[in-house]
C-alpha cells in the first residue's frame, strides 16, 4: 500500500518544475481526492525543493541497477549568472572541487575544443560512477541522447557479470561508453531559455525548479534567528 509520505514524495520529484504554486495545488487536488476516497487523513507538508532535490540524488546513488533508477536531473535557474549553482556547491549538493562541473565557453572559436574535452569529463564520469554537472551545453546535448534517456545496452562478460553501455557521440561520430550505476547527471538550465527549449528533451528529466531563495531558506533552516533573517529579507524582496 502507497503511504501518503510516499505519494507527496512521488509528486515532489515529478512536478517541481511546475514551480511551487502549481506542485502545491497539484499536491491538494490529490489529497482533496484521497481524503473523499478514505485513503488519506491528514494533510502532508511539502518539503523545501532542496531537500528533494538532495533526497533524490541520494537515493539514486544507492541504485545498483540502472534498469530500475529514475530519470537523471534538470535544475531550472531562475538567475541569470547561475547563483544557484555556486549556492548548490556551497550548500553541498555539488561539488566542484572535484571537477564535476562541465561547462562550455562562450566564446566561438573555443567552442570544438571546449565540446571534446566536456565530452571526455562526462564519459569518464560515467565510467567512474560520480556526478556530472552540465551547464550551457544547449549545443551538444543531442550527443548524450542514449546517456540522458538512460537507454543502456546490457552486455554479459566473463563470470556473468553485466556491464551498461551507452552510445555518446562526438560530432558525427559516435561511440559505445561504459556507464558505471552510481553515474547521476545533472543537467543545469537557465529559466529564461525554457521556452526555447523542445519539449521531448525536457521531458527526459526530472525538474527543479530553483531561486536563490530557496537555497538561503533550506541552508538557515531550524536556525533560529537566522531563518527568521532571511524569512524577513526575501518576504521584503517580493
Amino acid at each position: 500500500i502507497l503511504s501518503v509520505s510516499a505519494f507527496i514524495s512521488a509528486i515532489e520529484r515529478n512536478f517541481s518544475g511546475e514551480g511551487q504554486v502549481m506542485l502545491k495545488n497539484t499536491v491538494s487536488c490529490f489529497l482533496s481526492d484521497m481524503e473523499k476516497k478514505g485513503l488519506a487523513r491528514s494533510r502532508s507538508v511539502l518539503r523545501d525543493p532542496i531537500e528533494v532535490l538532495g533526497d533524490a540524488l541520494a537515493v539514486s546513488s544507492d541504485i545498483e541497477d540502472l534498469s530500475t533508477r529514475s530519470r537523471f536531473k534538470l535544475i531550472l535557474d531562475f538567475t541569470e549568472d547561475d547563483s544557484v549553482l555556486r549556492l548548490l556547491n556551497a550548500a553541498g549538493l555539488i561539488n566542484h572541487s572535484r571537477h564535476d562541473l562541465f561547462k562550455l565557453s562562450c566564446l566561438p572559436e573555443d567552442n570544438e575544443l571546449e565540446a571534446l574535452k566536456l565530452i571526455s569529463g562526462v564519459k569518464f564520469a560515467a565510467l567512474q560512477g560520480s556526478l556530472a554537472v552540465l551547464s550551457e551545453t544547449d549545443s551538444i546535448n543531442e550527443g548524450f541522447y542514449d546517456l540522458f534517456n538512460q537507454h543502456f545496452r546490457s552486455v554479459v562478460g566473463r563470470g556473468g557479470k553485466v556491464s551498461l553501455y551507452a552510445n555518446i557521440a562526438v560530432g558525427d561520430l559516435s561511440r559505445r561508453c561504459l556507464v558505471n550505476p552510481h553515474f547521476e547527471c545533472i543537467v543545469h538550465v537557465r529559466h529564461s531559455k525554457l521556452p526555447q527549449m523542445p519539449a521531448p528533451f525536457l521531458n527526459r528529466f526530472e525538474k527543479y525548479t530553483l531561486r536563490v531563495q530557496d537555497v538561503l531558506k533550506s541552508r538557515a533552516s531550524n536556525q533560529g534567528l537566522l531563518s527568521e533573517i532571511v524569512e524577513a529579507a526575501i518576504g521584503r524582496a517580493k
